[in-house]
C-alpha cells in the first residue's frame, strides 16, 4: 500500500502524542576510569564532560562530576570516525522553563545522539534520550518551545516533535501521522512531507497547538 497523504481536516490534522518513558540508567564510576576529557562545560559547581573511558577504546562517553562524584551517562560518540568531533557538544538550554544540559554526539555517518539531563538534589537525571539532531523551537509562537528531532536514514528523513506539559514529556512522529515517506524541517518553521508515488508533489505544513495546518 502506497504512503498517501492523510486527508486534511478543515481545521488541520490533529497529531497523536505518546508518553515518553525514560530509564535513568546512570552509573557512578571511579576517577581512574577516565583516560582523557575531551570536552567540558561547567554549570555552577558541576562539571559536564565528554571523555574517553579507560576500558572503552571504541566510543566517547558523556557524564558529570558532582561533589567529586563522577557519573557516566554512557556512550555519546564514536572514536572511530574522528571527523565527528565537531559534533560533540555540551550546552545549557531552558526549553520548557526547565534548566537542562544538552549533550550531542555522532555515533557514525548521519547517526547523531542527543541527550538532555537535569540535576535534582545533587543527582543527575536523564530528561530525554533522542536519536538525531535536535532543535529547540517555538513552532507555534506561544512562548513555549518544542524539541524537534530530525533523523536521516539514507535518502529518507524522520521528524519527531516533543512537548512537555504538566511534568510529562510526549512525542509525535510526523512521518507516521502524515503517512509520509520523508519529512524535513525547513527554516525552523515549515515541515515538508514527501509521499510514496508522489515524489514531485510535497506538501508543506505549519505546527499549531498539536496540529499540522497545510500551507497552500
Amino acid at each position: 500500500m502506497l504512503n498517501q497523504p492523510i486527508t486534511k481536516e478543515s481545521n488541520g490534522i490533529l497529531l497523536n502524542f505518546k508518553d515518553v518513558v525514560v530509564e535513568n540508567n546512570i552509573s557512578c564510576i571511579n576517577e581512574n576510569k577516565i583516560q582523557k576529557i575531551i570536552n567540558q562545560h561547567n554549570v555552577d559547581d558541576n562539571k559536564f564532560i565528554i571523555f574517553i573511558r579507560e576500558d572503552d577504546k571504541d566510543d566517547f562517553h558523556s557524564g558529570v562530576v558532582i561533589n567529586k562524584k563522577i557519573y557516566d551517562f554512557g556512550k555519546i560518540s564514536s572514536q572511530i570516525d574522528k571527523s565527528n568531533l565537531d559534533l560533540d557538544t555540551i550546552e545549557e538550554i531552558d526549553p520548557f522553563g526547565e534548566s537542562l544540559i544538552k549533550i550531542q554526539g555522532a555515533m557514525g555517518l548521519n547517526y547523531v545522539l542527543t541527550n538532555y539531563y537535569s540535576i535534582d538534589n545533587n543527582l543527575p537525571k536523564i530528561f530525554l534520550v533522542a536519536e538525531g539532531h535536535t532543535e529547540e523551537l517555538d513552532l507555534d509562537e506561544d512562548g513555549i518551545q518544542e524539541i524537534v528531532s530530525s533523523v536521516v536514514a539514507g535518502v529518507t528523513s524522520f521528524i519527531d516533535i516533543y512537548e512537555y506539559n504538566d511534568g510529562k514529556l510526549t512525542v509525535s512522529n510526523l512521518n507516521e501521522e502524515l503517512n509520509a515517506v520523508t519529512v524535513i524541517l525547513k527554516d525552523g518553521k515549515v515541515f515538508e512531507a514527501y509521499f510514496e508515488g508522489l515524489p514531485n508533489q510535497p506538501k508543506q505544513y505549519k505546527y499549531s497547538h498539536k496540529k499540522l495546518i497545510e500551507i497552500k
